[in-house]
């Protein structure tokens, strides 16, 4: 006999050993192939079972995802109330308990099939998981319905699926886990953080910005004099020259001006005679 483990916040309604865990519909399309469970079944046929609204009053497919599982109709049929929504707990040949990629499991239809705890009808999805990644047999596995919400409760109209508004808290596989998070982090123990903007109606306050220093101002009308630089050039691509001090005035009152071109007194009688001499009949000739 299976021993449970039932933690103290929950009451075990079902308990079945040695069941079958059938395939009840394919949306994932991972069934099918030859050698599949369900080999020579239409895949229309599965495709049509996640639109059906079942003895919970909503479908597989309305849900988005692959927890949805169809339980034991011979417990159902009497009060489905009872049992819909309610998260189911699966454990493989070994023992292990299952824990599903997506979230815990939860009961969203009856199953004609499965009476007297002999099978329970999961998704494609979950089959192959339990299965190692095939879908070539239907395994053995133990299951155990808790007293917990892990899906839409019952209702007798088709398609209301109430005030549900995603997967809840469960015990099970990503168990503890909030919609905004079980998909992507069953199972994980992972946690999100969200960070509160305020709301625009009662902005933060900014405190005042301090006065920039004050600097002086030097007025328009009285402007720094800039003594000329006396190596600056006027073209900067120039070097800078030093400036010539001012020419001397001669006797008449004009500047004087150094010749640019000397005569050197030359005594004939000296060295360089010749060459004056040399000259002087030069210009002679030339007159």
């Amino acid at each position: 006999m299976f021993v449970l483990d039932i933690a103290a916040a929950m009451a075990l309604l079902q308990i079945a050993n040695a069941a079958k865990a059938t395939l009840y519909y394919d949306g994932a399309g991972l069934c099918g192939k030859e050698g599949d469970v369900d080999q020579g079944v239409t895949h229309e046929f599965y495709v049509g079972q996640m639109t059906n609204y079942g003895a919970c009053g909503y479908s597989a497919e309305q849900m988005g995802d692959n927890r949805f599982v169809a339980f034991d109709a011979s417990l159902m049929g009497p009060n489905p109330a009872a049992y819909c929504g309610k998260e189911i707990q699966v454990y493989k040949a070994d023992g292990t308990l299952f824990k599903f990629s997506e979230g815990p499991l939860f009961i969203g239809d009856a199953c004609p099939g499965c009476s007297g705890g002999s099978g329970i009808d999961i998704s494609s999805q979950a089959l192959t998981e339990i299965n190692g990644g095939n879908c070539k047999t239907n395994p053995e596995v133990t299951y155990k319905v808790l007293d917990n919400f892990a899906g839409p409760k019952y209702s007798n109209i088709p398609g209301d699926v109430g005030d549900w508004k995603g997967l809840p808290g469960g015990s099970g596989a990503g168990g503890g886990e909030t919609a905004a998070n079980s998909s992507s982090a069953a199972g994980s123990g992972a946690e999100s953080s969200i960070s509160v903007v305020p709301d625009s109606s009662s902005p933060a306050t900014v405190p005042p910005v301090a006065p920039a220093a004050s600097t002086p101002v030097v007025p328009a009308n009285n402007p720094i004099a800039v003594a000329p630089s006396s190596t600056l050039p006027a073209d900067p691509t120039k070097p800078a020259a030093d400036i010539a001090p001012s020419p001397s005035l001669d006797a008449n009152g004009l500047p004087s001006v150094n010749a640019l071109f000397a005569e050197k007194s030359v005594d004939d009688s000296k060295a360089g005679g010749d060459y004056c001499k040399r000259r002087k009949r030069r210009l002679d000739n030339d007159n």
